[in-house]
């Protein structure tokens, strides 16, 4: 693990040991369920979650795939994943403590992939990139979600914590420029004051 990623899960595990982003909001539920519907989940669906936390994602990405589906959540924090674990999460789903720069999965093997409140903590985003397309199906679907907008996420960290001070969601140009290069195509960017998506395919 490099310095860089040492300095983040140590964070993260002091995270999950608070208790933090263990559970949403009614407000942030209610976001959640909005971007439910946008990703398109369905029965059977194959999906890929970097940066899982303690699961509170992940527990809907299990239902809406269904038991025919599968889910692998992963995360650099292995206290986050011992938090995951202690859900019960059903047996469709496995939980990895792993660097989004090498994902634990054979080529081509997921539908979609899940970046939801993790890309600025990406050590490497040119190599997360590049594994997520790896792992990803011709076609799949690859989704970058915030509850909150580019700039509000970006000056919250410029005022936490010394391991993520530096942690930012690049602009669109240059989201559009990694993207390409890791073989994605962006169909969808909408940077608003309630959320950050975006989407890109799979070549």
């Amino acid at each position: 693990m490099t310095n860089d990623n040492e300095s983040i899960s140590g964070y993260f595990d002091r995270c999950a040991e608070e208790g933090a982003m263990r559970s949403f909001s009614a407000q942030e539920s209610a976001k959640v369920e909005l971007l439910k519907n946008l990703w398109g989940l369905k029965e059977g669906d194959r999906v890929v979650e970097a940066g899982c936390g303690s699961g509170r994602l992940t527990e809907h990405i299990a239902k809406a795939v269904g038991c025919t589906g599968r889910v692998m959540a992963f995360d650099i924090s292995g206290v986050m994943i011992q938090k995951a674990r202690e859900r019960r999460l059903p047996a469709h789903v496995s939980l990895h403590v792993a660097d989004a720069a090498s994902i634990p999965a054979s080529n081509e093997c997921f539908d979609i992939a899940i970046c939801f409140h993790v890309f600025p903590h990406f050590a490497n985003p040119r190599q997360a990139l590049k594994e997520l397309s790896r792992v990803l199906i011709p076609g799949g679907k690859l989704w970058i979600n915030h509850l909150a907008c580019r700039k509000a996420i970006n000056d919250f960290h410029g005022k936490a914590a010394p391991a993520v001070q530096n942690h930012r969601l690049p602009d669109d140009p240059t989201m559009h420029t990694l993207l390409g290069e890791a073989g994605f195509r962006v169909v969808y960017l909408n940077d608003a004051p309630d959320g950050y998506s975006l989407s890109a395919i799979r070549l």
